[in-house]
């Protein structure tokens, strides 16, 4: 697996998967006060993905990256599942960007996540 990949989904545990089927409108959205954080995840969706999501500046000392795809809402979804159900599998460099990204992200971890 890419570094990159494995860094995004820890980081997942603290964005937004937001799927509206009825606009056909597919979301991965990551808000933090650390911008220089959030440019490392742009870094790594256009490495992963060839696409350079924009930093937008929100209210009270926020920012924010979203990324509009179908193809990537389901691709982050599907390797999410496969990463923890064949999680003895990866490497130890695969392990460690993906811990990085986790911790990273503010190193929250929701157990009842699938």
């Amino acid at each position: 697996m890419q570094r990159d990949l494995a860094f995004i989904l820890g980081a997942l545990e603290d964005a937004s998967l937001i799927q509206r089927k009825v606009k056909g409108e597919y979301l991965v959205e990551f808000e933090q006060k650390n911008r220089k954080w959030l440019e490392i995840i742009a870094e790594c969706f256009e490495k992963c993905f060839g696409l350079k999501p924009v930093i937008k500046q929100r209210k009270r000392g926020y920012f924010r990256v979203r990324v509009y795809s179908k193809s990537v809402f389901h691709t982050l979804i599907k390797e999410r599942k496969r990463f923890l159900e064949r999680w003895q599998t990866y490497s130890q460099n695969t392990w460690k960007e993906f811990l990085r990204g986790v911790f990273d992200s503010e190193g929250s971890v929701i157990a009842t996540r699938k």
